[in-house]
């Protein structure tokens, strides 16, 4: 089976490690992780089903996963790593910047807007499995919300 792509939006922070750990421990807390839904849809939006966790902690959910993973945010245990993207080198397991090439190359721009980002699509299929990427969105010339996308283990 192949990996399975995920990505979230949210709040602008200039912590983007911050805003890595609210956000897993938001989806964490929801129960949108493998086992408690196999398999999520995505975009997640206010519809999105939250059956809450079933798991003591993140640890215990991933290893409560084996080889499959959580299909979602929660694998990346490194948190954000500080070089960017490369597939020569896969950054397992951690979130790696886009870089400002590929930006520039995939959106025109190296500061993208939310709205560049969907209309050039699915960035986890430049993705390895188990890796994960983010970009700084902007509105109006300012750092607006920032993405996240990647692609599971399974």
């Amino acid at each position: 089976m192949g990996g399975h792509p995920y990505w979230y939006v949210v709040p602008y922070e200039s912590d983007i490690d911050a805003a890595l750990q609210k956000l897993k421990l938001r989806e964490f807390e929801a129960g949108r992780y493998n086992p408690v839904i196999p398999f999520l849809e995505f975009p997640i939006g206010p519809n999105s089903p939250s059956p809450g966790r079933r798991h003591a902690s993140i640890e215990e959910a991933i290893e409560s996963t084996e080889a499959d993973g959580t299909r979602s945010i929660l694998d990346m245990i490194r948190g954000v790593l500080p070089d960017p993207y490369n597939v020569e080198n896969v950054p397992v397991m951690g979130v790696s910047p886009l870089s400002e090439s590929d930006r520039i190359a995939f959106f025109g721009d190296a500061r993208p807007s939310r709205e560049a980002v969907e209309k050039f699509g699915p960035l986890w299929e430049r993705l390895e499995r188990g890796t994960a990427i983010y970009v700084v969105l902007y509105a109006n010339g300012e750092p607006n919300e920032i993405y996240f996308a990647g692609i599971s283990f399974d």
